[in-house]
């Protein structure tokens, strides 16, 4: 695996200092060493050392960092690369005494394996070149140019050439800033690479190449993973509730203190739910790891029939008592508010958990999964008789009167010989949750199966990679959510610009269109009109009450549409109303279009323009940056940028604009340079290797504070690490 540090292959030569007897070298204070050679960001350009040509022995430097930076700023001008060599850390203290850096091309690279075995030889990069500078760390503190050698035995890099050069090839805090929105955005390296040589200018000028970059995200998403354990996940889940207070998330751990089930919703979807939350849909067919982990998602359909998202969970097996803690959970979050109807597949466990947990809940099958699982049982028969197929949908959606629907059921089972057929028996036992003659008597919003959900995945596959770690996979979700909910306002923001066609100049067609979303209207329109091909035929009457039939033209079906003008009652017996909201073409047509107006009680909210009018808490934007340095760096670039763009675009509009923007702009970076100084020389300390550079206080672990000169080096950091341990094993205890 390739690593963001530039100098893997360069490991230095430590040499313990044997005059010390002190056999531990504390871990923390290892990293802080470690940092040096895998440091390779830098924050502006005063890291390099403008006299860096000035180079000779009794040069001063305050730490052995500003040593290997001037060294390399030096190397940079020549045209070559630099490494570190070897090292003496005393072993009590764990400070460097002495450093060795060295051209990159010193020495000859060490024959690991017989030539023989070697299949493909690496290019020689090492020639034995003697040019190194050694360091010193003096009695002032300081450390000290002791040795240096300027002879190279190879060709030097052109300045054109020295960006190539490895050790000159740093991603600034600017380009790691585009790097992690680029990546956070979905946009591939090579794409985010190109952005950035067009904002430099050049591919020359970028300051690293395409492999740096990959190096640099490869490296930051395994951090992610070593790090976004179950400590990590609730950091995740708290820092969303700082952005969002109504944010809600629950975890269900094991006997064995492991995380097994998480629910989340944010606020958004809360308040989704309480809107258009009377039907959802519930899959887990999505599998997010290739340990098959299932991705179970909430959804419905907002006012335009678009997708949307109640909340989502990453299970750990699908098991009753999975979905059960699931099904729990999320009425809680609710506010107890169980939905009207559920559309999920033919799961026995689902289906046991819904009958527990959502008693007041129309659970329904979905249709397409039936048809999946019965292409599976009767496989047979669907593919020895072209007629079966046909009995078979007529079951699941002709009729509208049960009785019908059993007589259909017996003919076939006759027909096919499928008597003693056990998974019929038991598809049949559960009658009421797919046969649609059932379903039409509770609202589903048109939804007769899950295929919402089976959409949802297609673009998951494009937004989620069954590979990616878990913090990655919330990062994509948030990306789909956040498409879900543009497509959403961008329906708002057209349905307010612009007003659909009205085909016919009728005044229930127009009073329809004042009222109802773009989406909605239409297919109400397609109900008008297919009512004027009907043909209708009054049956009976009763007083004020009227019954009609009402015959389709073309399907040569007909249905009873019953018709109480004084209190303006309509029923149908295709009951398209009770399953979807609206008013079908059959009660249009037995009131011989006499409605002018749609009866308020006929006018569901949900599928109506007021549905949009619905205000949502922005999102906290400040909150919680503060802890979090990489976060508020970003949110400061962002803003910065905005700006910049904004004045980039005036300053080249004209030469004047040009000059007062040059003018500025260098005025800002002396401004600023002013302030990298300044916050240089109040800096607080972050290693003991600091402390002895600079006489200033050192915190370990909320323990102690002590002041650090090179007199009392020694007793000072016996009593720190003294401390230390004794504060650590009182907490243990």
């Amino acid at each position: 695996m390739e690593s963001i540090n530039f100098f893997k292959s360069c490991t230095p030569r430590e040499v313990e200092d044997t005059s010390q007897s002190q056999p531990h070298i504390d871990i923390e204070l290892e990293n802080d060493i470690n940092e040096l050679r895998s440091s390779n960001i830098y924050t502006s350009d005063s890291d390099i050392d403008e006299n860096a040509s000035n180079l000779k022995i009794g040069n001063e430097f305050e730490t052995e960092k500003d040593a290997y930076k001037f060294y390399n700023s030096y190397g940079r001008k020549v045209g070559f690369n630099v490494r570190i060599d070897t090292r003496t850390i005393d072993r009590k203290t764990s400070v460097v005494k002495m450093g060795k850096f060295i051209c990159s091309r010193e020495g000859k690279r060490p024959s690991d394996k017989p030539d023989v075995n070697v299949k493909q030889h690496r290019d020689e990069t090492r020639t034995g070149c003697k040019a190194y500078m050694t360091i010193r760390l003096g009695v002032n503190g300081k450390y000290q140019i002791t040795n240096f050698n300027s002879d190279h035995n190879h060709i030097l890099a052109s300045p054109e050439e020295s960006d190539l050069l490895r050790s000159q090839r740093k991603l600034s805090v600017a380009q790691v800033m585009v790097a992690d929105d680029c990546d956070r955005s979905g946009i591939k390296p090579k794409a985010t690479f190109d952005l950035m040589s067009r904002q430099a200018g050049s591919r020359q000028y970028v300051g690293h190449n395409m492999v740096d970059l990959k190096n640099y995200l490869r490296t930051k998403r395994m951090n992610a993973m070593k790090q976004f354990d179950a400590e990590g996940l609730l950091q995740f889940f708290k820092t969303k509730q700082v952005e969002d207070p109504k944010f809600f998330y629950s975890i269900q751990i094991d006997s064995e203190d492991r995380i097994t089930n998480i629910f989340w919703a944010d606020g958004r979807m809360i308040l989704d739910y309480d809107r258009f939350g009377n039907v959802i849909c519930f899959d887990t067919t999505y599998k997010t790891n290739e340990n098959g982990r299932p991705f179970a998602p909430f959804l419905g359909v907002n006012h335009h029939r678009q997708t949307i998202f109640f909340g989502a969970a990453l299970l750990y097996d699908e098991t009753i008592d999975s979905f059960r803690w699931l099904f729990k959970t999320f009425c809680d979050t609710m506010s107890g508010k169980m939905p009207q109807t559920i559309l999920t597949d033919q799961d026995k466990a689902m289906s046991s958990a819904i009958k527990t947990e959502l008693r007041r809940t129309v659970h329904r099958i979905c249709v397409w999964h039936m048809f999946q699982n019965a292409c599976k049982h009767l496989s047979h028969l669907f593919n020895s008789s072209e007629s079966f197929g046909k009995d078979f949908s007529r079951c699941v959606y002709d009729f509208d009167d049960e009785g019908e629907f059993h007589h259909a059921w017996e003919t076939m089972i006759q027909k096919y010989d499928l008597t003693n057929n056990t998974w019929l028996q038991q598809l049949f036992n559960e009658k009421e949750k797919w046969a649609l003659v059932y379903g039409k008597k509770v609202f589903c919003a048109d939804m007769k199966s899950t295929q919402r959900c089976e959409s949802l995945n297609k673009d998951l596959k494009r937004y989620l990679h069954p590979g990616q770690n878990i913090l990655r996979f919330f990062e994509h979700f948030e990306r789909l959510v956040d498409d879900r909910r543009n497509a959403e306002l961008e329906a708002n923001f057209k349905m307010i610009q612009s007003s659909p066609t009205v085909m016919f100049p009728i005044n229930i067609l127009e009073h329809a269109v004042s009222v109802y979303t773009t989406t909605i209207f239409k297919l109400f329109q397609s109900e008008y009109t297919n009512s004027l091909g009907q043909t209708v035929e009054k049956l009976e009457q009763s007083g004020m009450v009227i019954k009609y039939q009402v015959r389709e033209s073309k399907k040569h079906r007909f249905h009873i549409v019953t018709v109480n003008s004084t209190d303006e009652f309509f029923e149908c017996s295709c009951r398209k109303f009770e399953f979807m909201g609206i008013l079908c073409s059959h009660i249009l047509k037995a009131t011989n279009h006499t409605l002018t107006r749609l009866p308020p009680k006929y006018i569901l909210k949900r599928w109506t323009i007021e549905a949009a009018s619905y205000s949502f808490p922005s999102v906290n934007t400040d909150c919680g940056l503060d802890g979090d340095s990489k976060k508020l760096r970003s949110y400061r670039y962002n803003s910065l940028i905005s700006n910049f763009v904004k004045l980039s675009s005036m300053g080249c509009e004209s030469e004047e604009s040009f000059q007062c923007a040059t003018k500025y702009s260098e005025l800002m970076h002396q401004e600023m340079q002013k302030i990298f100084k300044e916050k240089a020389k109040l800096k607080g300390i972050s290693s003991i290797e600091d402390c002895c550079n600079n006489n200033e206080s050192y915190r370990e672990d909320d323990c102690v504070i002590v002041n650090v000169d090179n007199a009392q080096l020694k007793d000072k950091i016996i009593q720190i690490k003294k401390k230390s341990s004794r504060n650590k094993n009182e907490e243990s205890q």
